[in-house]
């Protein structure tokens, strides 16, 4: 009895199909790499010396695992990297929007207490309108790594605190405003230390966009402080000694 032909194989294969199989074969091992070669192949000569200095890398074959691992690790890092890009110019735009305010708001909620100025209704309007464009500008990137969507929450958890303290001061009864507009920028400054961890790491520049609790950039303590406050700091310009901030 004869047997059944083979099925034979598709063109046009999905390429994440292709990419999934090919990773599921290298975590396979032995076995799994011989998949797709033909068995009258010999095996590559590893001894073989590449053209150029001596203990170069070699180039990977095109379509072989390495080749699309490293392909794959190219395209993971410059997503990183264009996430983070977008992630720090919304937090510039919100930042430019934030250190004004708060500024003007510490004439009435002066920092370490006391009484301040009465808050003029028009004035708290302003500041919402201020505090709702740097919420608007935040929300428009896009979620990503975990990294980027933990110090995307922050920025917003913060710019969220900072609306109910100017809602409060509207309201007459600023018993918590003050307590509040703190743990904001504490919770801005949480985000703004992570940010510039993930820019160090995909672009190596330091990106300082610290809030302070009276909107003065010089009370930014000095080992966060930029040489041009709230921008982005070239490679070599800024500070490197983050390690113990999270």
């Amino acid at each position: 009895m004869s047997s059944s032909a083979p099925t034979a194989r598709q063109p046009g294969v999905v390429r994440t199909v292709a990419v999934v199989a090919t990773l599921a074969v290298l975590v396979a091992g032995g076995a799994g790499y011989a998949v797709g070669r033909t068995t009258a192949a010999p095996p590559a000569d590893t001894t073989a010396s590449t053209t150029g200095d001596a203990g170069a890398a070699e180039t990977p074959e095109p379509g072989s695992v390495e080749a699309i691992a490293a392909q794959l690790a190219e395209q993971q890092a410059a997503e990183r990297a264009d996430l983070a890009a977008d992630l720090s110019a919304a937090g510039q735009e919100a930042y430019d929007r934030l250190m004004p305010v708060l500024a003007e708001v510490s004439t009435v909620l002066p920092v370490g207490g006391g009484a301040g100025a009465a808050a003029e209704e028009a004035d708290v309007d302003r500041w919402l309108e201020e505090v709702a464009a740097a919420r608007a500008a935040l929300e428009a990137v896009p979620d990503g790594t975990s990294e980027h969507t933990v110090t995307r929450a922050a920025f917003l958890g913060a710019v969220d605190l900072l609306d109910a303290t100017l809602r409060e001061l509207r309201s007459g009864d600023a018993g918590t405003a003050g307590s509040r507009r703190d743990a904001a920028v504490e919770l801005w400054l949480a985000g703004a230390a992570q940010l510039d961890t993930l820019m160090i790491g995909s672009s190596g520049r330091h990106v300082h966009l610290f809030l302070t609790p009276d909107g003065d950039p010089d009370s930014i303590p000095s080992e966060f402080a930029p040489l041009d406050h709230g921008s982005e700091e070239q490679e070599g310009d800024g500070h490197d000694d983050h390690g113990d901030h999270d």
